[in-house]
């Protein structure tokens, strides 16, 4: 019986250089993670954000408290951890293959939202030039690409997909009601929680009140990254997969509306 306050970590096996969803979830438990359950203080919060009052809703600091509260969380799980780093899927070793997979879904994102975004939204009658006003647009080229662009996307993915969703599929995965372990219950526990962890990236407030309806394209990014995170378990895939779809749409959006 793992302790009070830790959940059983599982160590997925490596198949054909990625992960299977099987294989990760059945594996025998090798060790105990300590304070998963902290992941659900920044969903919480989030979903708090939107009971507040207007006015309040509209402060920038705000919008930023569910992210800051996960940075919180990510690093008091840390500190009761050990083998950080590879639980988070950052191991140098991981590099490699985390650039085909992120060069390839990064561009083929891009493209995807870019039509959206130019083609589908205006199409549609929604408004795509308050874009020119967002804090990404009032910054100076050379400063947004590729150096703030990483460097949000480093940020995101550690939080997002590193933290979230990684803590949120172990809390899943040694719940109560997945004692029974079985092919079902498993696909089960990981769609959960890449989709749990998509929507709250889509509905993170700084994200709704910056991009408005187009925060919903954050919703199918954050179901395809988080599905190449629990395949892969490889944080730099979609870390350069964020970078370089941004820096694409960054490159088409400014392109045509500036």
């Amino acid at each position: 019986m793992p302790a009070i306050g830790h959940t059983q970590l599982v160590h997925p096996p490596q198949v054909g250089g990625c992960s299977s969803v099987e294989a990760l979830l059945f594996e025998k438990p090798a060790q105990f993670e300590r304070r998963a359950w902290l992941v659900w203080i920044p969903i919480l919060a989030t979903g708090s954000y939107y009971v507040l009052p207007d006015g309040l809703q509209r402060h920038l600091f705000v919008q930023f408290v569910p992210q800051l509260l996960s940075y919180l969380c990510l690093i008091l799980w840390g500190a009761s951890n050990d083998r950080v780093i590879e639980r988070l899927g950052l191991a140098t070793t991981q590099f490699l293959g985390g650039l085909q997979w992120g060069g390839l879904t990064g561009g083929g994102l891009g493209m995807w939202n870019l039509f959206i975004i130019l083609a589908v939204v205006p199409w549609l009658g929604w408004d795509i030039d308050f874009l020119k006003e967002t804090p990404h647009a009032q910054m100076p080229l050379w400063a947004m690409v590729p150096w703030t662009i990483l460097m949000i996307a480093c940020l995101v993915e550690l939080n997002f997909r590193g933290f979230l969703l990684g803590r949120l599929a172990i809390v899943l995965q040694t719940c109560r009601w997945a004692h029974e372990e079985n092919e079902q219950k498993a696909n089960t526990r990981v769609v959960l929680a890449i989709g749990l962890s998509a929507l709250i990236f889509a509905f993170d407030p700084f994200m709704v009140m910056t991009f408005r309806h187009l925060h919903w394209i954050a919703v199918w990014d954050g179901l395809i990254w988080g599905w190449i995170y629990m395949r892969t378990r490889n944080l730099y895939a979609v870390i350069i997969a964020h970078a370089v779809e941004v820096v694409g749409l960054y490159l088409g959006v400014r392109a045509v509306l500036v």
